[in-house]
């Protein structure tokens, strides 16, 4: 099952989160995920998979901008694709204030080596701050749901937080 699951930069930083995708045996990340349900399709008929699929993918980058003004986290906004089973899926810890939107899944214990994409706003001024913005406006967040994030293979985590901790 393809989840989509929001995170912050200091996410991506942590020494004990493996370079090597393969070597995480571990979760290292518990998270709300975001998935194409039942739910959404039937809240979206006329989309097809791809619309979907991107449905539920902004979801999560929607829920990044939460993560970001919980932790004080820098204004860049993180999507982790991940492949995981329903098992890993917690049903019963979605908080109740997001509980309504249709891709929600519940809560996932991530392990890096599920990761099969890292999505990552770039680094522009005027990115981050629309992102500062959107942590207390609407037009904000729908105006980011227009930002493009930047797409990473999972092997190149390494060199994201290189370039992470530069800036």
């Amino acid at each position: 099952m393809r989840l989509y699951v929001p995170a912050t930069t200091a996410d991506l930083l942590p020494a004990d989160a493996p370079i090597d995708a393969a070597a995480g045996a571990t979760p290292s990340l518990r998270r709300l995920a975001s998935a194409v349900t039942p739910r959404l399709r039937a809240a979206l008929p006329d989309e097809d998979d791809e619309g979907l699929e991107l449905s539920a993918f902004l979801t999560a980058a929607d829920l990044s901008v939460l993560e970001i003004a919980a932790t004080g986290a820098p204004p860049r906004r993180v999507v982790l694709a991940v492949e995981a089973d329903a098992g890993t899926v917690r049903d019963g810890e979605v908080p109740a204030g997001l509980a309504d939107l249709p891709s929600i899944v519940g809560v996932v214990d991530l392990a890096w080596r599920d990761v099969v994409a890292i999505h990552l706003d770039d680094d522009a001024p005027a990115t981050a701050a629309l992102v500062r913005r959107a942590v207390d406006e609407e037009a904000a967040l729908e105006e980011l749901g227009e930002v493009d994030l930047q797409w990473f293979d999972p092997s190149e985590l390494g060199d994201l937080r290189v370039l992470l901790s530069d800036s």
